[in-house]
């Protein structure tokens, strides 16, 4: 093996192998063709080949397995012939995941629907899944549905509930609320609640079902606080209220009071933000909690009156001041929300006091708010506010691994 080779390619080079797979099969002489090309090359980002040598596993009709490898040296692609049986059951490429790479594969719904049931890898059952749901068709779904009700992996229903959860399709969300009622691992139940968080009037059952369940752990519960608060009914903001206070004062740890924050910022009512700027007040809560109140508050503040902005944004410059960071952070962050171009100066005051290292994302906040004011342009907003949402998530993802470890 040429090392020097290897380490250029995977890590001093750039990129990772993106592979496009094809399957053809002779019915006739039972011959199955397997063939994977490489698409990741890009001249311009100086993404080349690699060198590979991808293990495939074909299963016949009659539950026999053949396996053979795909060698691609200095070549775009490979291919691999077997002689079957009977016909194409399962197509299985990288079966023990060998290789870090994106593979782009559609042999059809039967064979992945095979994959699903009978795989014994659980990344190839999630690619199988996922393969399903993008082919969309309710014979598709259903079988989905019934594969999920056995699947006895938390990961797999975790990553079939990311992958459900843009979708705006019913058949979709109508698998979401069946997951709702038989998933039971904490962690799978997080990412359901998580995809449950627009407003969807049939959502809103099954979110106070589940706020009742005593297994749902802290990450859990907080997701589903949250998705309470995307339903946007009056009457569940008691609901969300009540978890803030209980949880701020029994919680170890501040997931749930989270979630519960996050919710009341996508209540989108005055009630909501009229609660949240209680709870952004010295002493009302915890520090961190705080901090994810100072973010619900610019949430919610996109819904009120022009009067009740200004109060908001004057309360989040307030909030710069303040010692702790996870407050000073979030106070950022929701001033870049709400595009409060007024609020640079008190920016520009509040980088004189951090750290060299916390200075970059500040000034990515305040050169966005002065492009929109200098040129009315749009799309530094919308910039803002991607790099915002990739950081809500980012904050959301290390809540749900500390919750997990605990």
């Amino acid at each position: 093996m040429n090392l020097t080779k290897y380490f250029d390619q995977w890590f001093y080079g750039k990129g990772y192998p993106k592979l496009n797979g094809e399957l053809q099969f002779d019915l006739a002489t039972k011959k199955a063709t397997v063939k994977l090309s490489q698409t990741q090359m890009d001249e311009m980002r100086g993404v080349g080949l690699f060198d590979l040598a991808v293990k495939v596993r074909v299963t016949d009709s009659k539950g026999q397995a053949y396996e053979d490898v795909i060698k691609m040296i200095d070549q775009v692609s490979g291919s691999v012939d077997f002689t079957l049986s009977g016909g194409v059951m399962m197509v299985e490429i990288d079966p023990e995941d060998d290789w870090l790479l994106e593979l782009t594969f559609h042999p059809g719904q039967d064979i992945l629907q095979n994959v699903l049931k009978s795989s014994s890898n659980p990344t190839k059952r999630i690619w199988a899944a996922q393969g399903l749901i993008r082919i969309g068709s309710q014979s598709a779904y259903a079988f989905l549905l019934d594969a999920m009700r056995t699947e006895s992996f938390y990961g797999v229903h975790e990553e079939i509930a990311k992958t459900l959860a843009p979708s705006t399709s019913l058949t979709a969300r109508h698998l979401i609320i069946e997951m709702a009622g038989f998933v039971k691992d904490p962690r799978a139940l997080w990412e359901v609640a998580v995809a449950m968080r627009v407003e969807y009037a049939p959502y809103r059952e099954v979110l106070l079902k589940l706020l009742k369940l005593p297994h749902l752990g802290y990450g859990a519960r907080a997701a589903v606080l949250e998705a309470i608060g995307a339903q946007r009914v009056p009457s569940d903001l008691d609901v969300l209220t009540r978890a803030v206070v209980y949880h701020n004062s029994n919680g170890y740890w501040p997931f749930v009071t989270n979630g519960a924050l996050r919710g009341l910022g996508l209540h989108r009512s005055q009630e909501a933000f009229t609660s949240l700027m209680a709870f952004i007040k010295p002493g009302a809560l915890r520090d961190q909690a705080r901090g994810v109140a100072a973010l619900a508050l610019a949430n919610s503040s996109l819904w009120v009156s022009a009067t009740d902005k200004l109060r908001a944004r004057e309360e989040l410059v307030q909030l710069l001041s303040e010692p702790e960071k996870s407050v000073t952070k979030n106070a950022v962050i929701g001033l870049g929300v709400m595009e409060a171009r007024p609020a640079i100066p008190a920016l520009q005051d509040y980088k004189s006091r951090i750290s060299n290292q916390d200075q970059p994302f500040l000034d990515r906040v305040i050169d966005k708010l002065r492009q929109v004011r200098d040129s009315g342009d749009t799309t530094a907003v919308g910039a803002l506010k991607q790099t915002i949402e990739g950081l809500e998530a980012r904050v959301r993802e290390l809540e749900r691994l500390r919750a997990v470890t605990m």
